[in-house]
């Protein structure tokens, strides 16, 4: 197995005089695959090249507008624009409003094409013939602080996927990959961090999102179906202790609700919901070194992120952090 990534970024922000904020990049990728296994081998390279431009207006003290518009150009496929467009107005000391539309785009990568294993007993293949997908991305909401103490956020947004792809399970009962025609994800988000005093915080955190695959002509079974994996319902709470020496306490608890591991719906592979319990502490040992221990899944659930795997259970990883 050979699989290198090298890429870089480079950026540039400035004012273009008192309302105008541009912000300009290009990024660039290049992946390289050489796998030589019993199923399958594999020698494909792929390029991939980004450059944006976006303005931040300061229309008003209240109002601000954002426009942006990304290119992407991939060695296998033709070049794709991806504007944006966002809109903030704070309406009052404390609270603001939001919403913004956007596109993305994402080419397939070489395992996606390529790929042919088997995992779990079950045969897995890419498709060289894949497309591009497109996203066009939704959202409104609002953030509000309430005197010094309380942070409140609620959103809104739906993502629209064109010729989004996945691992289907096809008639000779391989999971192929292929493009779903269109597919919909709506949902809300909401959160509220409570400082408690100088040392103690807390917050909670809840999502719900519902999709479905709208259109797949290659197995029209699927269409109504809920998204693979995707989870209908999480949330998180969690309690901070944090000293000003560097010295912190996080306790947190997640929810994560039932879903499907394939797009067929399978009662077989639906996986049940989970709440697992973390623990992460922080302690300065000397000026510049803190000593840090995580442990995960403090109480040893058992639960699954894929059908038939069961995940490791508690977790304990412990470091140091040296700053120069």
């Amino acid at each position: 197995y050979c699989q290198e990534t090298v890429g870089g970024e480079v950026q540039q922000s400035l004012w273009a005089g008192e309302r105008n904020q541009l912000t300009a990049g290009v990024e660039g990728r290049d992946d390289r695959v050489d796998i030589d296994e019993v199923l399958n081998s594999i020698n494909e390279s792929t390029f991939t090249v980004g450059a944006y431009l976006q303005d931040e207006i300061r229309l008003t003290e209240a109002w601000r507008l954002t426009l942006g518009v990304r290119n992407d150009r991939n060695s296998d496929y033709d070049a794709a624009w991806s504007p944006r467009a966002g809109l903030l107005w704070k309406a009052f000391e404390g609270t603001e409003f939001y919403g913004s539309i956007n596109r993305a785009y994402r080419a397939p990568s070489l395992s996606d094409r390529f790929v042919r294993t088997e995992y779990n007993g079950m045969l897995f293949e890419g498709n060289p013939d894949l497309d591009p997908e497109i996203l066009t991305a939704f959202e409104v909401g609002m953030r509000s602080r309430i005197g010094k103490s309380v942070a409140t956020e609620l959103t809104a947004f739906q993502n629209d996927l064109k010729d989004s792809f996945d691992f289907m399970m096809m008639s000779d009962g391989t999971f192929r990959n292929a493009n779903v025609t269109r597919s919909q994800v709506a949902g809300v988000e909401a959160s509220v961090e409570w400082t408690l005093g100088t040392e103690w915080s807390t917050y909670a955190r809840y999502t719900f999102m519902d999709g479905d695959y709208d259109e797949f002509p290659q197995d029209p079974r699927v269409e109504g179906n809920q998204l693979a994996y995707l989870v209908k319902n999480q949330a998180a709470v969690g309690v901070q202790y944090a000293r000003s020496n560097g010295f912190s306490v996080l306790a947190e608890g997640r929810y994560v609700g039932p879903r499907y591991g394939d797009a067929q719906n399978l009662p077989e592979n639906e996986m049940d919901d989970y709440t697992v319990a973390d623990l992460s502490v922080r302690v300065p040992v000397v000026k510049h070194a803190v000593a840090t221990l995580s442990v995960r899944n403090v109480f040893d659930a058992s639960y699954e992120e894929f059908p038939g795997v069961e995940q490791v259970g508690q977790t304990l990883m412990a470091g140091m952090e040296l700053t120069f």
